[in-house]
């Protein structure tokens, strides 16, 4: 079991480094935040981009197959690596994703929702949902990726 949990943790971190690894570092000046994907929807399920309405698809679909989906959430928070930020804003930072997180988490306690990590340093959550948390979470103004 302890193995598991472990291949799981390498797992979510190897897919959200790769999520990093796509924002343009040296495009962004010194305490410059911005969010890691331009949405024009206030939430993804107004969105119009047709792969965004097939990845939404897909996800209600194991959703609904499943009972349950698990997923990592990308918050609607302005985000820049902490190397080129001072410390106030990287704290700064910190407590928006902190706060945005937590928010989050509590309107998702409904559904039963399962956090698996809430990463402090990045706006992230992994959690698993069934298909009403996954419909809050389309529905959510502070969702921004699944």
């Amino acid at each position: 079991m302890n193995h598991q949990r472990h291949f799981r943790y390498r797992s979510w971190t190897f897919v959200v480094s790769v999520i990093l690894s796509l924002v343009p570092i040296d495009s962004l000046a010194a305490d410059a935040r911005q969010l890691l994907v331009q949405s024009p929807s206030a939430s993804l399920a107004g969105a119009t981009d047709p792969t965004i309405v097939a990845h939404v698809a897909n996800l209600r679909a194991i959703a609904t197959k499943k009972g349950s989906a698990r997923l990592i959430v990308g918050l609607r928070v302005p985000f820049a690596p902490e190397g080129g930020l001072s410390d106030a804003s990287a704290a700064e930072q910190r407590a928006e994703i902190g706060s945005t997180q937590q928010s989050l988490i509590s309107g998702l306690s409904p559904y039963g929702a399962l956090v698996h990590a809430a990463y402090s340093a990045i706006p992230f959550i992994a959690v698993t949902v069934n298909p009403a948390g996954l419909d809050a979470l389309l529905v959510s103004s502070q969702v921004i990726s699944l």
